[in-house]
């Protein structure tokens, strides 16, 4: 009988990987995290968050952390999800119940919501084009905020054009870093200011408050709308995991002994 007749798992044996245990190994599989990362800091989450702290003060501080946890757990169980499944996340969501028109609900809500969202993409575009201008300004090149942000627009159009998934990984793990370093300067620098944060600050905005929260509820719920629960974050994540390759890493059959572990190991990486 021909080689031909070996375990599935064998033959495709090249999409089966072991997890990385290391924590050296495990860097290597970031990317996904680092372009979402540098995806969902945008115009929403710094105006938001900052004009419901200049309202509230340091009163609805637990309500942003709370944002932000409960992102991470919706977050990891699409990716789980993802992973196990070799799904989309909309290929997902069209599996729960009530259709419309032979397609899940949820979808509509999604496509309906996608239009503000579009639009609010313009002001992303045009606050990084007023920055970008800033920023020239301060190197004595005298450009408007307009051709600024159509600068942006036309760099940023010719990046998605490339359809490179190793590219936009290679070009956001930069820009995370500098993000990431520039914040912490900044936080431990003002500590040496008028401005710095005292422990009774923080014990204070970890303090559940809801006679604040009621009397902020609108821009309370749009902070956190835009810091823990769009729509957009989740599903993005799932598609850069997918780019990435992580369902192939777990091998195609499903009944082989090591599947369940490496699949386990995958989402410990994740």
């Amino acid at each position: 009988m021909s080689d031909n007749t070996a375990d599935p798992y064998t033959v495709r044996e090249e999409e089966a990987h072991p997890p990385p245990t290391s924590l050296t190994g495990r860097l290597s599989y970031l990317g996904p995290s680092l372009i979402v990362t540098g995806a969902v800091i945008g115009s929403g989450e710094l105006v938001l968050t900052t004009s419901l702290g200049a309202v509230a003060g340091w009163s609805l501080l637990w309500w942003l952390v709370l944002s932000c946890w409960c992102k991470s757990l919706v977050q990891a169980e699409l990716a789980r999800y993802t992973i196990v499944s070799g799904d989309t996340y909309l290929r997902a969501i069209n599996r729960l119940p009530g259709r419309i028109w032979r397609i899940s609900w949820p979808i509509w809500l999604g496509l309906i919501a996608y239009i503000p969202g579009t639009l609010g993409l313009g002001g992303i575009f045009g606050g990084t084009g007023e920055a970008l201008s800033f920023l020239l300004s301060n190197m004595d090149i005298e450009l408007n905020g307009v051709w600024c942000t159509g600068i942006v627009a036309v760099v940023v159009a010719g990046i998605l054009s490339t359809g490179s998934y190793k590219w936009i990984e290679t070009l956001m793990l930069p820009l995370v870093l500098l993000f990431t370093i520039t914040t912490l300067i900044c936080s431990i620098a003002m500590q040496f200011t008028e401005y710095q944060v005292s422990a009774g600050e923080l014990l204070t905005g970890m303090t559940p408050d809801f006679s604040a929260f009621v009397a902020m509820a609108a821009l309370a719920l749009s902070a956190y709308g835009y810091t823990g629960t769009t729509s957009g974050d989740r599903s993005a994540y799932t598609y850069w995991a997918i780019e990435k390759g992580y369902p192939s890493f777990l091998g195609s059959n499903r009944d082989h002994p090591d599947w369940e572990k490496h699949a386990r190991g995958w989402m410990k990486v994740l």
